[in-house]
């Protein structure tokens, strides 16, 4: 798992401070690093990030359609040709290794220490509702420090 100082680190660079540190931790736990599928708990903590990256995938679609609507570039279909652009996600990938996400992460056993980018793009998008989250839903903040 990530050190303090790489969470120093990372808030630095994204230019927002956690309030809820549990929250940046829990943005890079992979699904089934953590818990099990018993007690109602374990299976919260089985899952990981992925709630999380739910979440940001959600939020960096919208930001994605409203810059192309204020651009005036939304036109028929842009909302799926977003999404589509969007769910191949190389540049979060790439986002998420150059915050050293790849580094840093606390991973599924079965991995072996050898995960998949889409693990790091998760963990991107798992950021963005980290900070949507801890920021009490601030789009300004959230887009200030991941978009």
């Amino acid at each position: 798992m990530a050190s303090s100082a790489y969470f120093q680190w990372l808030e630095a660079v994204i230019g927002y401070r956690f309030e809820e540190s549990s929250l940046l931790e829990k943005a890079l736990t992979a699904p089934g690093a953590e818990g099990d599928k018993g007690t109602a708990e374990d299976r919260a903590r089985y899952q990981g990030n992925r709630l999380l990256a739910r979440l940001g995938k959600r939020l960096l679609l919208y930001l994605d359609v409203k810059r192309a609507f204020w651009e005036g570039t939304l036109g028929q279909g842009s909302t799926t040709n977003a999404w589509k652009s969007e769910a191949n996600g190389n540049n979060y990938i790439a986002r998420a290794v150059a915050l050293k996400m790849d580094r840093n992460m606390k991973l599924n056993p079965r991995q072996r220490g050898i995960a998949e980018p889409r693990t790091f793009k998760e963990a991107f998008y798992a950021l963005v509702g980290a900070v949507w989250q801890d920021s009490g839903d601030d789009f300004t903040l959230m887009k200030a420090a991941t978009y």
